[in-house]
């Protein structure tokens, strides 16, 4: 039996994707925008990554207060996202971090190589075919951070799509190479022992 809270989160996530992860990025810490907070308040956050408009960015409308795996693919701006996740640029790439009461920080991230730390691809994530995006939230924490804050999450963003077919060939003709050499290795093996005896 579904609750009617479990339906809420249902609706609000959306259907997840059934395509594998393809690519992850690195787990980051982000300190919310504006300490100090309640150690007993329960922190509700966004977060966003993007390219610098909300036509390209994901996670515009997800607010999250606890752990868990939730789905960007059907973000309306997740198709711009990909037309610059995909682009094998690096490209500046921004986050923004905002909390329930209105504040929010936009984070920069233009020069040495931050957009494949997050999309998990270098420079990015061309050429796979991606069809789908989560972000990963480990936790969301009030309590002092190393970077001078009271309040944050840790998170990582995930990429689901098809694998790359140049793999997919690769992998096909190393198994056939790996299976053909197996049938000839016994029969070499026959030979060379009935010659030394």
């Amino acid at each position: 039996m579904i609750k009617k809270s479990m339906l809420f989160v249902l609706l609000l996530t959306g259907p997840v994707s059934s395509d594998p992860i393809v690519s992850v990025g690195d787990w980051f810490a982000f300190a919310a925008p504006n300490p100090p907070y309640d150690p007993g308040q329960n922190l509700t956050l966004k977060l966003t990554l993007g390219y610098g408009d909300v036509s390209n960015t994901v996670g515009s409308t997800l607010w999250f207060s606890e752990p868990g795996i939730f789905d960007l693919s059907l973000d309306a701006g997740f198709q711009g996202f990909l037309s610059y996740a995909t682009n094998g640029m690096d490209d500046p790439i921004y986050v923004t971090i905002a909390d329930m009461d209105g504040h929010e920080s936009l984070l920069p991230f233009s020069s040495g190589n931050w957009e494949w730390m997050f999309l998990g691809g270098f420079p990015d994530l061309f050429p796979l075919e991606i069809t789908g995006a989560q972000l990963h939230v480990l936790d969301v924490f009030v309590g002092p951070l190393s970077n001078g804050g009271s309040g944050g999450t840790r998170v990582q963003w995930e990429f689901l799509g098809v694998p790359e077919p140049s793999t997919l060939g690769s992998l096909a003709i190393s198994g056939f190479a790996l299976c053909g050499g197996r049938r000839v290795i016994p029969a070499q093996t026959a030979k060379i022992s009935t010659e030394i005896s």
